[in-house]
């Protein structure tokens, strides 16, 4: 035990500092006196006092990290509420530093994000339903934004998916065949009058019966073969119309 110089209280000697200046290794004040004591130091030369700090962290970064981590362990609640004040106090700032930081690390966002997406599932999903289901057409501005920036893997990721559930997706065309017949019909005269790429697809499939692997360069030929014949007819019948 050792009473404290300050507060004049007998106390533990591990509630006092350390001091090799000392005879016995420790300070005279115990520890709750000396973060007083630090604390309106600290009040009466702010800048001062961070200055030194921000020198002590530059020298020492692994005890700094250390420690600061450590009292974060410590100090869970308090360190989060400290935060949340510090955020609100300076938004712009952590939002700008926020938004340089994912730039320089692109990869370490993404496997941050898939991180918590695969150890928040179903959270995820409840939440991607709300936002949804609160502005659709914001989330579908994104869907389209993100389906032009990369075009290949929504294609891929439909694919795939389509692969594993095969009779599932035939079961879902077929309800929706059934309860939009007629925009079923508009979607198949759109694509016979302006030659989608499907639509062509679809007569090669029926004139050679090869329904995958079609190359491009038989699709375009295709087309060309459609739109001569319809050049055709159309002028035969301006012919007939005339005589």
């Amino acid at each position: 035990m050792k009473r404290c110089s300050r507060c004049g209280e007998e106390k533990p000697l591990s509630e006092f500092w350390k001091d090799k200046r000392k005879v016995d290794g420790l300070r005279t004040s115990c520890r709750a006196c000396g973060s007083e004591i630090a604390k309106k130091w600290r009040e009466k030369n702010l800048e001062r006092a961070r200055a030194l700090s921000r020198k002590w962290r530059e020298a020492n970064i692994e005890r700094a990290r250390e420690s600061n981590e450590k009292w974060r362990k410590n100090n869970l609640e308090q360190a989060r509420a400290s935060g949340r004040e510090y955020y609100h106090k300076n938004k712009e700032r952590m939002l700008d530093q926020g938004k340089k930081w994912k730039q320089r690390n692109p990869e370490k966002v993404r496997e941050a994000a898939r991180r918590h997406y695969r150890n928040n599932i179903e959270k995820c999903k409840e939440r991607a339903k709300k936002y949804y289901k609160d502005a659709p057409e914001r989330y579908r501005g994104y869907q389209r934004a993100y389906r032009e920036r990369n075009p290949e893997r929504p294609r891929e990721a439909s694919r795939r998916y389509r692969e594993k559930n095969l009779e599932k997706c035939r079961a879902m065309g077929r309800k929706w065949s059934a309860a939009n017949r007629g925009k079923l019909k508009e979607k198949e005269r759109r694509a016979r009058e302006e030659c989608h790429d499907n639509y062509m697809k679809s007569l090669i499939s029926k004139e050679r019966g090869v329904r995958e692997n079609i190359p491009q360069e038989l699709i375009e030929l295709k087309r060309l073969q459609v739109q001569l014949i319809r050049a055709i007819r159309k002028r035969r019948e301006y012919g007939k119309e005339r005589r």
